[in-house]
């Protein structure tokens, strides 16, 4: 019998390219800005879009190891003023290090902030 023993380092990084949320007026198009996917290593990762839902579109980064990051989109069809969080939800931070929050964004379509 032979043992391999994979260690995985960290896990994959997924970036969304523009906002967690975006806020499109009803009946306004909506066009998704997608994402970036990078394997901690620095090696091959691949970045998929799921099956989207009414109101969002996630999306799976899985590098070479089967390591898999999992984040994604809120997409909005309302006039209503949001409150986003900034960076990936949830996060995670190894133990005794250093965290920054990455904040939060409110955006109204109304008055066009």
């Amino acid at each position: 019998t032979v043992v391999r023993t994979v260690v995985v380092r960290g896990l994959p990084i997924v970036e969304l390219i523009g906002l967690p949320l975006i806020s499109v007026p009803e009946g306004g198009t909506y066009y998704e800005p997608g994402g970036c996917c990078t394997a901690y290593d620095g090696g091959f990762a691949q970045l998929t879009a799921l099956q989207r839902t009414e109101s969002s579109i996630p999306y799976k980064c899985q590098d070479s190891y089967d390591a898999i990051t999992v984040t994604s989109r809120q997409v909005i069809t309302d006039n209503k003023p949001r409150l986003s969080l900034m960076g990936s939800s949830p996060t995670t931070t190894l133990r005794g290090a250093a965290y920054t929050d990455a904040g939060a964004l409110c955006t109204d379509i109304e008055q066009g902030k």
